[in-house]
């Protein structure tokens, strides 16, 4: 949850974890948010160690409202690149002051590679390669073995 203040003098406008383990490439990083329902939503960008992320070109997330029509939005941000070892991901508010406007995010997720660009497995290829063959060579069998009809 983001929110500038919570009225008990608590400041929640950001929240981070350091995640430890990563490799050397192209990384996403994908949660589901929304505003607070009849009090609005708090804008906030993402970064990790300090570099904002995108989401679909823009650096400011500014999920709808939650209502009963309308639940969680999805955001998956652009690739990035990342080396190895531990990073620090961060959710901060990006409004100035937001009193009551808060934003719930849930299932933060990051994960390596870009969906677009996947490429697949050589023993994938093997694999499919093999089942062609199997499977060419099963027709030309059962076509060898048939009796011409005008055989008959």
């Amino acid at each position: 949850m983001i929110q500038q203040f919570d009225g008990l003098g608590n400041d929640l406008q950001s929240f981070s974890q350091t995640i430890d383990g990563f490799a050397n490439g192209m990384y996403q990083v994908s949660f589901d948010a929304a505003g607070r329902e009849g009090y609005g939503r708090n804008p906030f960008v993402v970064d990790i160690d300090g570099v904002q992320l995108t989401f679909a070109g823009s650096s400011i997330v500014s999920p709808a409202e939650l209502s009963s029509t309308q639940g969680y939005a999805h955001f998956m941000s652009d690739s990035l690149s990342l080396t190895a070892g531990s990073h620090t991901l961060s959710f901060t508010s990006s409004a100035p002051w937001a009193g009551g406007d808060t934003s719930f995010i849930d299932a933060v997720t990051v994960s390596s590679g870009s969906p677009l660009s996947s490429v697949p497995e050589p023993s994938s290829i093997v694999f499919l390669g093999a089942g062609a063959f199997v499977l060419l060579g099963r027709y030309w069998c059962r076509r060898r073995n048939q009796i011409p009809f005008n055989a008959i």
